[in-house]
């Protein structure tokens, strides 16, 4: 594919893109970051790897009591 027939994606389909490349490595499905790599133009790329990294720490942190304790506390603390 020609890089000019590449689509170009707003920041929503990053999001969702990095997102699910995460949530998949997360679930041990390593597989779809190489299929995501060769779709995305450099520039977008950078994009993607930022919001990748933030949702790996997401997912690497936020799957344990420490979250959803904090999560609970600021709730709390709102009302």
């Amino acid at each position: 594919m020609k890089k000019e027939e590449m689509y170009e994606y707003d920041e929503d389909d990053i999001d969702s893109i990095a997102w699910s490349v995460a949530f998949s490595e997360w679930l041990g499905m390593d597989t779809l970051q190489d299929c995501v790599l060769t779709r995305i133009s450099e520039k977008e790329r950078e994009k993607y790897e930022s919001k990748l990294a933030e949702f790996r720490h997401f997912l690497q942190y936020a799957s344990g009591e420490e979250y959803f304790s904090r999560y609970l506390i600021q709730n709390k603390a709102q009302r």
